[in-house]
């Protein structure tokens, strides 16, 4: 008597269903182009890649996180630990990391779509979002490597999620995002401001936070416990390794020696082409040399070090050329000159397509903003976020691997600002039912 379309509407999957077709069938679209594109690029990891992947399987094998026999805490945990994971089970195969990445991508484009729903309040910001998302060049090409970005961008999108759905009084899904905001922090220790970040934007003026002081307080306080339970026990770890404290990693003094030095252009250098001597020096010794010679530096060198502000933003927001780099490397452990056999002309396709995406995004964003702060409508999370970001690559170098976490929310206010255009659009032209303009009936703008 009823079809069973009507059925299924009428359960409860039906009823969780019927909001999120858009995000069922994008997500299906986004599973294809990612396939595709393993099947035409096959992409070997080289050089920090190739390094998790030999740490994953040292794992895996039972030999512990270490690097020539010496147990190491060079770079952060993370990504190799889960990554060994899925080698105990599938065995240690550049496939199985692909597989790995490719599942957390497809979390980020679910999670980002429902973060974006909660955000912006309008199914069609999240749509298309999502749409973006699913052809972005970086998203794209990082479902075939075997980089941490992808772990990292999952665990604090859903940090960030949890931290959105625990309202005033819920402190279990505070607890919750702790523990995602901890496996971020294991995988980039920058998560680990993310919390206090993410609960501050709640309650900046003009996000019409109902959170009152006293929950902030509180929830921070939860959800930080919660990261200390899950960081701990790696710092305890390195402390009997190394006999002296270190958070998570001891790459730190590196990462801020490339970018505060007399050689220093705003961008990535590797470590050892520069004149201070790291050879032979251990973990921590390394560490600490690093970091002396480069706030020494800062402190000798001010204004050059400002200067070379501008460079680490746009190296960081602004460089597409980052993903067809890595995705175009073809022989494991081997860095190489991308494009240089037969697919080259797939190669220079893609990196064009890839340097012009940061740039519409970027003014999409810039529009977005700008238009929000004059109607007083602008969540603050993915601002403070993507501000964060900013932060961490003056202090340290422009790198566009440390925008990829906040690309989706790049995206997002993109997408707000597009809406607006549109609607703004659309209420200036005459109705097509003969109606004066502005007084369109806008029925299939599906508000949640």
């Amino acid at each position: 008597m009823f079809g069973t379309s009507k059925l299924v509407g009428n359960t409860a999957w039906g009823r969780w269903l019927e909001p999120r077709k858009s995000l069922v069938s994008l997500l299906i679209f986004a599973l294809l182009v990612r396939v595709v594109w393993m099947l035409a690029v096959d992409s070997q990891p080289v050089t920090d890649f190739d390094w998790y992947f030999e740490r994953a399987k040292g794992i895996a094998d039972g030999v512990g996180y270490s690097h020539d026999g010496q147990r190491t805490a060079y770079w952060p945990v993370g990504y190799p630990a889960a990554l060994s994971l899925v080698f105990k089970v599938f065995g240690s195969s550049v496939l199985a990391g692909k597989i790995l990445s490719t599942i957390l991508v497809m979390v980020s484009l679910a999670l980002a779509w429902d973060i974006c729903r909660s955000l912006f309040k309008d199914k069609r910001v999240a749509d298309w979002t999502l749409a973006v998302l699913t052809v972005h060049p970086a998203f794209v090409a990082y479902s075939g490597l075997l980089a941490s970005e992808p772990l990292y961008t999952a665990l604090t999108l859903a940090g960030t999620t949890f931290l959105l759905q625990s309202g005033t009084k819920s402190f279990k899904f505070v607890a919750v995002s702790g523990l995602f905001f901890g496996l971020a922090t294991l995988t980039r220790p920058i998560a680990a401001g993310l919390p206090l970040l993410t609960l501050l934007s709640l309650k900046l003026p003009g996000t019409k936070a109902e959170r009152p002081w006293r929950d902030i307080v509180l929830q921070t306080v939860f959800a930080y416990v919660a990261l200390g339970c899950v960081v701990l026990p790696w710092t305890v770890r390195n402390y009997h390794v190394f006999g002296k404290p270190v958070f998570v990693s001891t790459n730190g003094g590196d990462n801020l020696w490339i970018g505060n030095n007399p050689q220093a252009t705003g961008k990535y250098i590797n470590p050892y082409t520069l004149s201070l001597e790291l050879r032979g020096l251990s973990e921590t010794d390394r560490d600490s040399m690093a970091t002396k010679s480069a706030t020494d530096y800062i402190k000798s060198h001010p204004m050059k070090t400002l200067r070379l502000w501008p460079a680490k933003i746009v190296n960081t927001y602004l460089v597409g050329s980052d993903a067809p780099y890595w995705a175009f490397q073809k022989t494991k452990g081997h860095l190489e000159i991308p494009g240089k056999g037969d697919d080259k002309a797939l190669f220079l396709a893609f990196r064009a397509y890839s340097n012009a995406v940061p740039w519409i995004l970027s003014f999409g964003f810039l529009f977005a903003v700008f238009a929000g702060l004059r109607k007083r409508e602008l969540p603050l999370i993915g601002i403070a976020s993507i501000a964060y970001t900013g932060v961490v690559a003056v202090v340290f170098f422009g790198n566009p691997r440390f925008a990829f976490a906040v690309v989706p929310y790049l995206v997002m206010h993109s997408m707000q600002g597009l809406v607006w255009l549109v609607d703004r659009f659309r209420t200036e032209e005459p109705s097509l039912l003969g109606g004066e303009a502005g007084e369109i009936d806008f029925e299939h703008r599906t508000r949640l």
